[in-house]
């Protein structure tokens, strides 16, 4: 006796069973992944390990990365499109930018919005391996800055030195993770 696929059993013809099943086969694939990842099957868009952003991005273009606002974790933004959410991201070339706008309405109302981003091209740890000076293995923890922007304080983000919060704008590396105190580190700070 032939043994059935999963199209015939379901009743749909086997050329387009293939297809069919191929599909319900991701899709269950898919759901047991979300509910794997923290239990976040309310999420719209896919979570994201930090090895697994590039593949719901174009590697060659700038991403846009906030804090959302109800998750807690890290939006990525590409093409005026969120394409994934995670909870570290390591962003290289990096821009820090805040609407100006968008922080007078958060002082103003008292509640917060999103109007504040960090802009670079994603990064891997074996590329942020690669550019550093030959013999260095990692970047040493002192050449790391505390990175924060509290729209009630600054109208910026700023790099910590004590007390005093300097103006940033741009970093070379920027490595952000929701989980970890403080959650923004940047390297090459200016």
């Amino acid at each position: 006796m032939e043994s059935e696929s999963l199209g015939d059993s379901i009743g749909v013809s086997s050329e387009s069973g293939n297809k069919c099943a191929a599909v319900l086969l991701f899709l269950l694939d898919f759901d047991l992944l979300v509910c794997y990842n923290m239990n976040m099957i309310s999420l719209k868009k896919p979570y994201a390990d930090l090895s697994e952003i590039l593949e719901w991005i174009d590697p060659n273009a700038k991403v846009l990365v906030y804090r959302n606002l109800h998750n807690g974790l890290w939006s990525v933004k590409q093409g005026g499109i969120v394409c994934c959410y995670a909870q570290r991201v390591i962003l290289k070339d990096c821009e820090c930018r805040v609407s100006l706008a968008g922080n007078a309405r958060v002082r103003d109302e008292k509640r917060k919005n999103v109007h504040a981003v960090i802009s670079g091209y994603v990064a891997d740890f074996f590329e942020i391996a690669s550019l550093l000076p030959e013999g260095e293995e990692y970047i040493p923890p002192e050449y790391w800055n505390e990175i924060t922007y509290n729209p009630y304080k600054d109208r910026t983000f700023v790099q910590l030195f004590g007390e005093a919060r300097v103006p940033i704008r741009r970093a070379w590396i920027i490595d952000m993770d929701s989980k970890r105190s403080p959650k923004v580190m940047g390297h090459g700070i200016s």
